[in-house]
Formats: structure tokens, sequence, C-alpha cells
């Protein structure tokens, strides 16, 4: 059963991290960045952050409800989101790193189920005055996703200087480099917004499957891409549980995120 509050989101995240925990499943990387998400959302919502809190909420839960739901698709083998698959693909892998692991879920999750939710929580000519609060709401995720990777890699022995070495830095192992994928689910949501709900599905299977191409390069990757992986897996550290418990244990704060647009 699909939950309806941000209280029911954070049980169901907990239980999926638990058997991320139990099944040394790599999926609990972005659960747990997620599961941190939603209490920030929450503390947000206490706080009187938001212009629009109901909605706020409704956008949350619908969004980890698609990620939820493609979890329960992906472990039933049904048919599913190609953008989800092909997250799921990479974290079945083996020369993914955690960062790869984070980008491609990173990918579906801020490419497919914000825009959709957004188009589905906000009523036709909603979405405008909306876009403040989109802005805090990315900047609550963006910066929990960058920074619990800081907090993981900082014990990483020799991590930052194989990056120098390489000419690549964190932003680009992670997607954050540019807004760009923000400004593109905004406007996926725009434009899918104006579309009546019964028609929406081609502009959603077209968005899904560009989502999902942008993923293929992390999840049959080159030679190069695999050397580089190989390279940074030697000094990644912790197995897969302790990864994930460390990604949820981020220390992260509601007043410790620079809330772009603020009043």
């Amino acid at each position: 059963m699909q939950a309806k509050t941000i209280g029911g989101i954070t049980n169901q995240l907990g239980l999926a991290l638990d058997r991320a925990v139990a099944q040394n499943d790599r999926r609990g990387y972005f659960a747990a960045i997620l599961w941190r998400a939603t209490s920030l959302v929450a503390q947000g919502l206490k706080d009187g952050l938001f212009q629009y809190p109901d909605k706020v909420e409704q956008l949350h839960v619908l969004s980890t409800n698609r990620y939820l739901s493609a979890v329960r698709a992906w472990d039933q083998r049904r048919s599913m989101s190609y953008a989800w698959q092909a997250a799921f693909r990479c974290a079945e892998g083996r020369t993914a790193t955690v960062a790869t692991n984070l980008l491609v879920s990173y990918q579906a999750h801020v490419g497919i189920d914000c825009g959709v939710a957004m188009a589905t929580a906000l009523a036709r000519g909603e979405l405008n005055k909306f876009h403040l609060d989109y802005q805090r709401l990315s900047n609550i995720f963006d910066s929990l996703y960058s920074e619990s990777y800081d907090d993981l890699s900082k014990d990483w022995p020799l991590f930052q200087s194989i990056l120098r070495a390489m000419g690549k830095d964190k932003a680009t192992l992670l997607g954050t480099h540019g807004p760009s994928l923000r400004e593109h689910s905004w406007e996926f949501a725009r434009h899918l917004s104006i579309k009546d709900p019964d028609d929406r599905d081609e502009l959603i299977d077209s968005r899904d499957a560009a989502c999902a191409n942008e993923s293929r390069s992390h999840v049959t990757p080159t030679f190069p891409t695999i050397a580089f992986n190989a390279l940074l897996r030697q000094v990644e550290r912790g197995t897969v549980p302790g990864i994930i418990t460390s990604l949820r244990q981020s220390n992260k704060t509601l007043s410790s995120v620079p809330l772009r647009g603020a009043a």
C-alpha cells in the first residue's frame, strides 16, 4: 500500500533500508539519501519553511512513492520505468562506484519522479507560484545528496588525489556540476501540467526513455570508464551495509541548507 503522508513515507523508506542492509543491496545508497531528505522536509513543514506546505508534502509523498513502487516492481520483475531499470541494473553490477550508483538514481528521481509528482500535485496554472517552494525542496535534497557523499568519502585514502590526477571532481561524479537536471525537471512538469491527465503517458514515456539513455554510459560503461571506476573502487572503504548506514546518518540540518530564493 502506498504511503499518503510524510510519516508513512519515512516508515516505508525505513523498511526498505532495513532490507537493503540485510541483503547487501546497493539500492540502499539512494534510499538512505531519500530517508534523510524526508526528515528534513518534514522539519521544514513543521517550521513553516514553505509557502504551500500541503502541496510540498503531497509532492514529496508522490515522488517518493514512485521510487518505492519502482523498487517493488524490480523485485517482482514487473514492468517499470526505464530510468529506474537503468539505476537498479547499475546497482546490481560490480563495476559502479558509490557515486555512480547515486548518480543514476538521482537522474531517475529528479528527471522523472519529481516532474510527474509536480504535475500531479498542482492544478493547471499553479506551477509558477510553486517555484520558490520547488527551489527550497531542491536545495534540501541536493545539498544533502552532495554533503552526505562528502562525509562518506572524506576518510577514503587517496580519493581526492585520484580525482585531481584524472581531471575530475566530486560535482562531475554526482552530476551536480550544474542546475540543468533540475531545470529540465521543472520544464518537464510545466509541459506535463498543461496536458489532460489522460494524455500525459506519451510525454512521460519520452522523458523516461531520455533519462534512461543518459544513464546508459554508466550501465554499460566503456573501457576507460570501467578502468576509472575500478581505480576509485580501490579507495572506497566499507561494506554495503556500512555505507548505507553512513549515508543514513548524515548530520545535515535544515539550518545549514542554503535556501536559494529565501524570503
